[in-house]
């Protein structure tokens, strides 16, 4: 999808601002929210829907207060954008171009100076949204270090635009590297949804190995149906089953490929909930467990010692019981912890390198995060 004549981190810095502070009266006479994607499914941006649902969990007392916008801010996003009521179904989304109304348009006004605090600003509460995975803050520093720089509003877009193109680089070169370490005649068991660990599979199918997938469910969200059925779309063979089902099936599974939340300095992976337990069946069976990582999941602050935060999600993903049952405790963690040695290598866009190595991409690629 491409969106023509739009700044997004304009409209980020304000929209999620009104939205951390609360600031109802600014937010219900905005006309940048209610015009913008971010509470409207058919961009369906990944950033910003975990911002939106992270903060939704946070403050449901508002939940119906949002509601009773909800229509609002879908005819203005069609006003803006010029669409009937919903994309059309049948025409691809990379085939669909939107151009906004340069009425809803913001932040040309915006002195250099206020520029530059209301996307630090944007940019702090980015970051809070996701406090495991560290690809948001690592982009979020990234992009922002062009305010340091002259003619900043176009430095953050060029800055945004080289992450994004170097991202999509990384993906590219883990699906070779990985690929690599796939045989044909392979069964190959995935956790969750990665694109660097699609990227593998797809790949190794590229090249005419003749492979089978097992991909798990990975409740509660079941991202697992997003990646089999990705697979499966791309023509190869794909098996669902659920996650304690793992050490059942381990003895037809020749080689574990999953993605990661984030790498730390000592070389664990933290990933989803479930993935240490995949890794510790792995180790068992003597079958090779894989990581695939882009250097930007590597976090640079494990290298001084600071551990990563393992967000804990709203009970209400996992089930909701009646009123008699509402004692029932439920804790629904997001990540979990899988030590270094129960991986055999982490793939990069780099090449493949131990879990001890991990130290070394942090030193070398991370040291102006901090300057």
């Amino acid at each position: 999808m491409v969106i023509e004549d739009v700044s997004p981190f304009d409209h980020i810095a304000e929209t999620l601002i009104l939205i951390a502070k609360q600031d109802w009266d600014s937010f219900e006479k905005s006309w940048d929210f209610k015009s913008l994607p971010i509470l409207t499914p058919p961009l369906k941006s990944t950033t910003l829907e975990a911002s939106y649902n992270n903060w939704i969990a946070q403050n449901k007392a508002n939940i119906k207060k949002m509601q009773e916008l909800e229509e609002e801010n879908n005819r203005l996003f069609i006003e803006a954008y010029g669409l009937e009521d919903e994309l059309t179904p049948d025409v691809p989304e990379e085939e669909i171009t939107l151009t906004v109304n340069p009425k809803y348009r913001y932040g040309g006004n915006l002195s250099e100076e206020e520029f530059k605090n209301k996307m630090k600003e944007a940019g702090n509460i980015l970051i809070s949204a996701r406090p495991t995975a560290v690809s948001l803050p690592n982009a979020v520093k990234y992009v922002l270090k062009g305010l340091n720089e002259e003619n900043p509003k176009q430095k953050v877009i060029d800055r945004a635009d080289e992450f994004i193109n170097s991202s999509l680089k990384a993906i590219e070169n883990i699906g070779k590297f990985g690929a690599n370490r796939i045989k044909d005649g392979d069964t190959i068991l995935t956790h969750c949804n990665s694109e660097a660990a699609i990227s593998v599979i797809k790949t190794a199918y590229d090249e005419g190995k003749d492979i089978k997938v097992f991909c798990t469910e990975t409740r509660p969200r079941n991202q697992g149906y997003i990646t089999a059925k990705t697979l499966y779309d791309y023509g190869i063979d794909v098996t669902l089953i659920v996650d304690s089902a793992v050490r059942y099936f381990i003895k037809e599974i020749d080689i574990v490929v999953v993605g990661a939340d984030a790498i730390t300095a000592n070389g664990c992976l933290v990933n989803k909930i479930g993935t240490s337990q995949i890794a510790l069946i792995a180790n068992e069976s003597r079958v090779p467990f894989l990581t695939a990582a882009e250097t930007y999941k590597f976090h640079p602050k494990t290298i001084v010692g600071e551990l990563i935060e393992i967000e804990e999600r709203s009970p209400e993903e996992v089930t909701t019981f009646e009123d008699k049952y509402k004692g029932i405790k439920i804790r629904n963690p997001a990540f979990d912890v899988t030590p270094a040695k129960y991986i055999d290598a982490i793939i990069t866009e780099i090449g493949l390198i131990p879990p001890q190595g991990a130290w070394y991409i942090i030193e070398k690629y991370f040291g102006w995060l901090e300057k």
